[in-house]
């Protein structure tokens, strides 16, 4: 089974870009917070994912190699019908660009905002849990 990883966008962008806002960056190079370092550096492959994407709260799904402007969006404050319109849009793309997605097995490296519309049309994931300093994951398999 292939294993691709979502990771979320970060609030910490490229400072250059920042105070250039027509400069485009790729989006693996556009963010710089902690998390999404460490999901892009060392989750990805410790988890044995072949690929990732990641989830923008402006732009929905990008490949890390998408050129794009900074932005300032957070999806967790966006209204509940941006939220389902947006979820419905990565839920889309995914099937656009992997076809069937019942042979993938997703790892999510994101908050619920950034999975909670379509991860019940996933069979296969595995999602981390952050609590405080301590990182666990459940796995999903096919019911």
């Amino acid at each position: 089974m292939r294993r691709i990883g979502l990771v979320a966008c970060s609030s910490y962008k490229n400072k250059e870009a920042k105070n250039d806002h027509g400069m485009e960056l790729p989006a693996s190079e556009m963010y710089t917070g902690h998390d999404f370092r460490n999901a892009v550096e060392h989750g990805l492959e410790h988890f044995g994912c072949e690929g990732y994407f990641i989830l923008s709260g402006k732009y929905g799904l990008l490949s890390p190699d998408d050129m794009i402007r900074w932005y300032d969006c957070d999806l967790r404050k966006m209204p509940v019908s941006y939220q389902k319109e947006w979820s419905e849009k990565v839920y889309k793309s995914l099937r656009k660009i992997l076809g069937d997605l019942d042979d993938i097995q997703f790892v999510l490296f994101c908050g619920e905002t950034y999975y909670k519309g379509y991860i019940e049309r996933l069979k296969h994931w595995i999602r981390l849990k952050y609590k405080m300093m301590n990182i666990t994951f459940e796995i999903r398999e096919e019911r």
